[in-house]
């Protein structure tokens, strides 16, 4: 109740004004709790299709993001050092692509985006390699 009274105190009521406002919002749950997510926790109301979207969206992101780096293996034909460079320059080129999309649809520089994408990118892929080779390595 004190949440509720403290915003619409911030709203500039007073007095009778500010008792009855709080009274009519904490009076009915359903309207408190929509009043206190909006005004307090800053949330949003999320549909009930929201989530099987995001499930599809991290499902597709990860099968593609799997795929990449291995895909210049395919066409090396048994040439592991090919199939190397060719995964980081397709990789980097991807992680590029994404930071630079990224920051084309919302806000920042395009060119310091893809490159900071594909850096954090390649570095986490690089640290995977060498955690796993030095974890292959022990007795």
């Amino acid at each position: 109740m004190n949440e509720v009274r403290g915003i619409f105190q911030s709203w500039g009521y007073q007095g009778r004004e500010l008792q009855r406002a709080t009274e009519s919002i904490v009076g009915s749950p359903k309207a408190w709790l929509a009043f206190v997510m909006s005004y307090e926790l800053n949330l949003e109301p999320v549909s009930e299709v929201e989530p099987r979207n995001n499930f599809i969206v991290v499902f597709a992101s990860t099968i593609f993001g799997s795929f990449v780096p291995l895909a210049p293996y395919f066409c090396a034909r048994g040439d592991l050092f090919l199939g190397a460079i060719g995964s980081l320059v397709l990789s980097g080129g991807v992680l590029f692509f994404v930071g630079y999309y990224e920051a084309k649809s919302t806000v920042g520089s395009l060119w310091r985006s893809g490159l900071q994408m594909a850096a954090i990118g390649l570095a986490a892929g690089v640290a995977g390699f060498l955690i796993g080779h030095f974890v292959g390595v022990l007795p």
